[in-house]
């Protein structure tokens, strides 16, 4: 995990979290994700067998059904110009 790459995250679930889109938030993928959301063994299974979580990428967050979804690139998560948050992107480097 790149400091950028945290710091776009961060910005991201800041931006999430002043316009209600909780469900948006991306999270690193270890075993406090697990346990705020107390998934189960047949969500995270399902999942892994159908290609959408990977216990060894980075970053992770839920479909719209609370199973988890994961990737090494936070911004697989992200709709950056849909959500109009390009003014909250300034200060973060690529």
């Amino acid at each position: 995990m790149s400091k950028d790459e945290s710091k776009l995250v961060d910005r991201w679930n800041k931006f999430c979290e002043n316009n209600n889109c909780l469900d948006d938030q991306i999270y690193y993928n270890d075993e406090e994700f697990f346990e705020m959301f107390n998934l189960n063994i047949r969500q995270v299974s399902a999942a892994v067998k159908t290609n959408r979580y990977n216990f060894d990428h980075e970053w992770v967050t839920l479909d719209g059904y609370a199973n988890p979804m994961s990737s090494n690139t936070a911004e697989d998560f992200m709709d950056i110009e849909e959500m109009d948050m390009e003014e909250w992107l300034e200060d973060v480097e690529f």
